[in-house]
């Protein structure tokens, strides 16, 4: 999935009446947090912080991966 304009993309969700605009931009290292946050909150497909530190995932892992450019988030 190609990546949005920087700042915005469109969602679409059946559950509203209307489009709903949300800014986005690429996460930095220093959002890892944020982006954990995100990944341990929803509903589908949900891991915990628990799990991901199992399979190797944590704040410094992920803060690193996107700092060498091998792993590219989106924030808020």
């Amino acid at each position: 999935m190609p990546l949005p304009e920087p700042n915005q993309r469109l969602v679409h969700h059946s559950n509203y009446t209307k489009e709903a605009l949300i800014h986005v931009r690429i996460a930095y290292s220093k959002n890892a947090s944020e982006l954990f946050k995100g990944r341990t909150s929803v509903r589908e497909n949900l891991l915990t912080v628990e799990e991901t530190t199992t399979l190797g995932i944590t704040h410094a892992s992920l803060a690193a991966m996107i700092e060498s450019g091998d792993g590219t988030g989106l924030v808020r």
